[in-house]
């Protein structure tokens, strides 16, 4: 005995296109190790967004940053090469009005309070959809840090 379990290609719960229209314009890094996960924040904001970059390690995420506008880096924690504390802590000095939210699939992010500033924002794997549009509208829509 199995069972058939058969996906909507509609999404049932779409929301209005402005719900999304602060994404209009704007351009993503999305790093982490698990192409999976790559291919999820292709498909959830991909349509929405001028131009989504993705990288499986922080030192190719930040190659891909030198030369690309970004609005906002969604990263891993735990990934070869460079994990998402150094490429944050990069960004930072880099780039410091560049806001970089984690996407862990560990709470360790919550428990290691010395990485909190490096974060404007952090959601633990599994995440929804709404989760991460939710974050993305709030770090997006408020003005920058003037940089001194």
């Amino acid at each position: 005995v199995f069972t058939l379990k058969f996906i909507s290609i509609q999404d049932p719960e779409q929301k209005p296109a402005k719900v999304y229209d602060f994404l209009n314009n704007k351009s993503l890094l999305v790093v982490d190790d698990e192409i999976t996960i790559i291919r999820i924040l292709e498909y959830s904001l991909g349509k929405h967004v001028s131009k989504l970059y993705s990288a499986t390690d922080g030192a190719k995420a930040l190659d891909l940053l030198i030369g690309n506008r970004v609005d906002a880096v969604l990263t891993d924690i735990k990934m070869p090469n460079m994990d998402g504390y150094e490429l944050a802590s990069r960004i930072s000095k880099l780039y410091p009005d560049l806001p970089v939210i984690s996407i862990s699939g560990s709470s360790i992010m919550l428990v290691e309070k010395q990485y909190e500033h490096l974060f404007a924002a952090a959601v633990e794997k599994p995440f929804t959809k709404e989760q991460i549009i939710d974050i993305l509208r709030t770090i997006l829509t408020q003005p920058r840090k003037k940089t001194s």
